[in-house]
């Protein structure tokens, strides 16, 4: 090769390096390696734990859906089962940061099913359930309730169930017809822990004013079904001596109890009398209220 030759090629070799080079400093950030500015932190799933609860927060608040956030939010919901860190969690803005988080169209299942959960725990406070159950809010609950994750139904439940323990939100919850969602999974899912959530759900919105219509709902899902779990028992006991003594009983509603009680084994099995709440009355008032057909019939 002759000088000229070698000459050239030095040139070229030496222009595209140059080019290449200024390509990379002007390039896109999310071309270049992952790197972190000095001084700032790098969240990872192991140190989730040992983050505070306004770092937490902020892991909501500024990373995309991933892992991390799912992470931190269990465990928010953790911290959450203390009385003073639900405080905390409110005052960092963290309620407003998992609101926001379960309506995003990107909120995964499995973040779902966790932020509910962390609701749940941080409904019970009284300074923390009106910031939960606006009407906007208890809408968004019932959309994540529909839908036919196991996970995302049961801890959708249980947070409509901490709610309703405020007659004004179980008022609420019975407007946007939430027994009738319910209902339609009471027993249905060989899943006796939903069970009992929707029955202690139910037992919660017995105050005296609701309608009518709303107790037919439960007692059609009521009967015929097989609470498996003594507390779904004593729960469904509750709940019917409640319709029993309604002012509603002493009219055709009557009819409907009684065909409730004589469709549940456990309440009709006389060799085997359970010991539950409620069982002795409501048997005395079933038995009078069928012994005139009893009569009849022989």
């Amino acid at each position: 090769m002759g000088s000229r030759e070698a000459v050239a090629l030095l040139a070229a070799a030496a222009a595209l390096s140059y080019a290449w080079l200024t390509w990379a400093s002007d390039a896109p950030e999310d071309i270049h390696p992952a790197s972190s500015p000095a001084g700032t932190t790098v969240n990872t799933l192991e140190d989730v734990q040992a983050k505070t609860i306004p770092e937490l927060v902020a892991i909501l608040d500024e990373c995309e859906g991933s892992l991390l956030v799912e992470a931190a939010v269990m465990r928010l919901g953790d911290l959450a089962a203390f009385t003073p860190l639900q405080h905390q969690i409110a005052a960092a803005s963290g309620i407003t940061s998992l609101l926001d988080r379960l309506a995003d169209m990107d909120c995964t299942r499995r973040c779902a099913a966790a932020i509910l959960s962390t609701l749940s725990n941080l409904v019970v406070n009284d300074a923390n359930h009106h910031v939960v159950g606006t009407q906007m809010n208890l809408e968004l609950f019932l959309g994540w309730y529909k839908d036919n994750d196991i996970d995302v139904k049961q801890a959708c439940a249980r947070l409509l169930k901490n709610l309703s323990m405020w007659e004004r939100y179980a008022a609420e919850l019975l407007d946007l017809r939430a027994v009738d969602a319910m209902a339609r999974d009471l027993f249905q899912r060989d899943c006796p822990r939903l069970d009992d959530t929707i029955l202690q759900c139910w037992l919660n919105m017995q105050y005296p004013e609701v309608p009518f219509c709303h107790l037919q709902t439960m007692l059609n899902a009521l009967e015929g079904g097989t609470p498996q779990s003594e507390r779904a028992k004593e729960t469904t006991m509750r709940l019917l001596l409640h319709c029993a003594k309604r002012d509603e009983a002493s009219n055709g509603f009557v009819q409907h109890i009684v065909a409730c009680l004589a469709s549940l084994d456990f309440f009709m099995d006389a060799n085997n009398v359970p010991d539950l709440f409620g069982y002795d009355e409501l048997r005395q008032w079933y038995t009078e209220r069928t012994m005139f057909e009893k009569a009849w019939a022989t």
